[in-house]
């Protein structure tokens, strides 16, 4: 019975102290970030609410005074150019995850699992996200370069606001293939559909996806402890399952 009454003042203890984070997140790392966020809940009763886009985006938001706690980058450059401007907590940086960049199509057939299909002279529609603001575009850029397409193939690339909504172009139809990670095509409804190239690491340079404490959670303790969650054997594991590097 004195175990019972124990447990059930740390259940409701917990929730008392359940708290809110706001997360600025990288649109490639959505659907495993809601896993993340729901085992986090679990565990501690705090809940996560993340606004989605490309990483340059969401940097530009933090910049102009976003309210968000914990910023999940695709790249390493931003969490750590925000720690130079004062946006961010000194020493909070390190790496979630590698990326892999693939080329995907929802045709069953269409693509390789070696990339001939871009060598082959094919002339369809290609999607990647902005190489500007997203750093898998950038990647998928570096890649058209190292095989010398990237000029050849301005007229057949199409851009997209992010990496969601690029792999959205490819899983509708509305073009024949699109650069994307490869953990968007490790869950939801898209697993084992269509046809995909891992691209090789060394045609670009690592998508180095690291997070940062903002200022604005620097006195928060569930902006800490998401953090802490995904730096974790439980957050790591869940990170690996969905396609990444660590």
């Amino acid at each position: 019975m004195r175990t019972l009454i124990l447990a059930l003042m740390f259940f409701f203890s917990s929730l008392v102290s359940a708290d809110e984070v706001s997360v600025a997140l990288a649109a490639n790392f959505a659907s495993t970030f809601d896993k993340i966020s729901a085992q986090f809940k679990t565990n501690t009763g705090h809940t996560v609410v993340a606004s989605m886009g490309s990483s340059g985006a969401l940097y530009a938001q933090i910049v102009n005074g976003a309210p968000y706690e914990v910023f999940l980058s695709a790249d390493a450059e931003r969490p750590r150019m925000l720690v130079e401007r004062g946006n961010a907590v000194s020493g909070t940086t390190s790496t979630y995850a590698i990326g892999r960049l693939v080329l995907w199509s929802s045709k069953p057939t269409l693509v390789d699992n070696k990339g001939a299909l871009l060598k082959s002279g094919f002339n369809g529609r290609i999607a990647i996200a902005n190489p500007v603001t997203a750093p898998y575009g950038l990647a998928a850029q570096q890649t058209l370069e190292r095989l010398g397409l990237w000029n050849t193939m301005q007229k057949t690339v199409v851009r997209g606001q992010n990496i969601t909504q690029t792999f959205q172009f490819a899983a509708s139809g509305s073009v024949d293939a699109a650069f994307i990670s490869l953990s968007q095509i490790k869950s939801g409804d898209y697993v084992g559909k269509g046809s995909y190239w891992l691209v090789p690491q060394t045609f670009h340079d690592p998508i180095e996806q690291q997070l940062v404490l903002l200022k604005k959670g620097k006195h928060r303790p569930a902006a800490k402890a998401l953090i802490e969650f995904i730096r974790s054997s439980e957050g790591r594991k869940i990170i690996a399952h969905a396609g990444y590097d660590e």
